[in-house]
């Protein structure tokens, strides 16, 4: 029988979760930040009803690995090279010139050099899980200037791999720090390399054979025993299980998978996460807050007073767009989680005066709280000051979009049809497909096509359904639809829905839930819903005319062809007629 002391931290954790997820958000405050809060009222320093006990230590280092795990599913080879240029030089430079401007202050403080390293590192970084959110409740996950603070994130998180490295390794006075900083580069360095060797020749090849059992959870208990099995390997070289979490949901990245596992796992992350936050609350020290608020109030506006200039500047100097700057200076300017990590650690906590991991403590949480808060009044009242009159009619704030977006719900025949009229104008669209021949075949044509449950809403929120404009269903099912019509009308309500249909009632039963039913009576099938998604997305009357030509021409051909072969003599029939001539 499990102990009620093991128990009671555990039921009151997650009340406070639940809070936290139900009332923050509607002040634009972000959860982790209710988290915090909770850790110092019911922790040893507020009402102390959490003991801080070895079941909330190992719930809080899940939360880590977890984090680590999130973020490497979101790092893939692709997307980084997309983004290059922000990923590759914007992102380092923002991140070594804060360093450097935060490193000096430590060595006039009289700091020890490799405290002041890993302090100035990670003060240096943002916070990936506050920024994620306030992209999404903003819709701007799909914008460019969404796509730009998430890659200057992906840099910045690299970047934590080799933090978290490197604080292992602070106190060996047997090893200097240059020496320090080498070896964790290089175990870093290397530790990549096998990742992304692994993922590419050993673990795709696996996830294929997995699909064939049709079963979503099999996936989630691969990913676990992953996760466990790489952060064994990097504990065995004398590396952390963060790094292995991280290597294992980056390897997993390189795979079609990413999204269903990322779905399955989402709410066990998020539930670990604010136990990890719950604990770094309970080191604030309340008293000490009361004592010293100047001393944190100093603290925070001096440090994203300098990460927001540093980041400005940078644009200005790169001459990039100044409005872009200024979002991304007024997104990015609250501190990381990763620095709670930093100064939990004992080398970093015993080099610092206990008032100030306070201070640094308090004053990071109490940027990620005001994120949401600055970042609205950027885009209402200080982006519009570098921005003409014509440049605001282009939408570079924050309706700021690429060409609209489309998914398509399976890979039937009306799906293909789709799918090459979308190809054919260049307009980025996503499938997905939960049937195996199906998802195999459209891979192997090249289309982007991932796996998974298409009436899953929690899977398309995987995928950023926010910054998606269409939504086609080529494989319909009024029963599924009566399901996830309601949360998607709710939830997504710029997502305009088509749906292919054979006859009137279906018509009418699809009309009646919000979609937009279309007949299919043309050759080839879904040939009337690409149109009309064509139509609704800008294309002009004649550019449409010429697909449809050369759609039409094709698939005559390939008719003939199919024709062609079928009737083609086998080489007995040929023998006999030979004989017979």
């Amino acid at each position: 029988m499990v102990p009620l002391d093991t128990l009671q931290p555990v039921i009151v954790l997650l009340a406070s979760g639940i809070a936290s997820v139900l009332i923050l958000p509607r002040f634009g405050i972000s959860p982790i930040v209710g988290f915090l809060l909770a850790g110092m009222v019911l922790g040893h320093h507020g009402l102390d009803i959490i003991p801080h006990n070895e079941t909330i230590h190992l719930l809080a280092e899940l939360g880590v690995v977890f984090l680590l795990f999130d973020i490497g599913l979101h790092f893939s080879l692709k997307h980084a090279w997309q983004e290059r240029k922000t990923i590759f030089v914007l992102g380092p430079l923002q991140v070594f010139v804060t360093a450097g401007v935060f490193y000096t202050i430590g060595h006039l403080a009289g700091l020890p050099s490799d405290v002041n390293l890993v302090l100035a590192l990670a003060l240096s970084l943002s916070s990936t899980a506050v920024v994620s959110q306030v992209l999404s409740d903003k819709g701007m996950q799909g914008c460019p200037n969404g796509n730009m603070a998430i890659a200057i994130l992906i840099f910045q998180d690299i970047c934590a791999i080799f933090l978290l490295i490197l604080v292992g390794s602070i106190g060996n006075a047997e090893i200097s720090l240059g020496n320090q900083v080498f070896v964790a580069l290089a175990k870093c360095g290397l530790s990549l390399g096998v990742a992304i060797l692994f993922g590419r020749y050993l673990l795709k090849p696996i996830f294929k054979r997995l699909i064939r059992f049709d079963n979503t959870e099999v996936f989630t208990m691969v990913a676990l025993i992953l996760v466990l099995i790489t952060g064994t390997a990097t504990g065995a070289i004398g590396l952390s299980l963060t790094l292995g979490a991280f290597l294992a949901g980056m390897i997993i990245s390189e795979t079609p998978f990413r999204y269903i596992i990322q779905t399955e796992l989402r709410p066990f992350r998020f539930l670990l996460l604010g136990f990890f936050f719950v604990t770094i609350g309970m080191i604030i020290d309340i008293q000490v807050l009361r004592q010293d608020w100047l001393l944190v109030l100093g603290i925070m506006a001096a440090a994203i007073t300098i990460k927001a200039l540093v980041i400005f500047g940078l644009f200005a100097l790169m001459r990039e767009k100044l409005s872009n700057g200024v979002q991304q200076a007024g997104l990015l300017f609250q501190g990381s989680e990763f620095l709670f990590m930093v100064v939990a650690a004992p080398a970093i906590s015993e080099a610092l005066d206990g008032t100030i991991v306070s201070a640094l403590i308090v004053s990071v949480a109490l940027s990620m709280a005001l994120t949401s808060f600055f970042f609205d009044l950027t885009l209402k009242y200080i982006a519009p000051l570098f921005v003409s009159q014509e440049t605001e009619k282009q939408s570079d704030l924050e309706d700021e979009t690429s060409k609209p977006s489309v998914i398509i719900l399976g890979m039937t025949q009306a799906g293909y049809t789709l799918a090459r009229a979308l190809r054919y104008f260049n307009i980025p669209f996503i499938c997905i497909e939960n049937q195996f021949e199906n998802f195999h075949e459209a891979r192997l044509k090249g289309f982007p096509v991932i796996y998974g449950d298409q009436a899953d809403t929690r899977f398309w929120e995987s995928l950023g359904v926010q910054q998606f404009k269409h939504l086609a269903i080529s494989c319909p099912s009024i029963e599924l639809a009566k399901t996830y019509e309601p949360i998607v009308r709710e939830r997504y309500p710029q997502l305009i829905r088509y749906t292919v249909v054979d006859n009137r009632e279906q018509a009418t039963e699809y009309r009646k839930l919000g979609l937009i039913p279309v007949p299919s009576y043309g050759v080839p099938k879904g040939l009337e819903m690409a149109v009309l998604l064509l139509e609704n997305i800008g294309i002009s009357p004649m550019a449409i005319q010429r697909w449809m030509h050369d759609e039409q021409v094709e698939h005559l051909d390939s008719v003939q062809a199919i024709i062609n072969h079928e009737h083609q003599p086998s080489e007995k029939e040929r023998q006999i007629e030979r004989t017979t001539s």
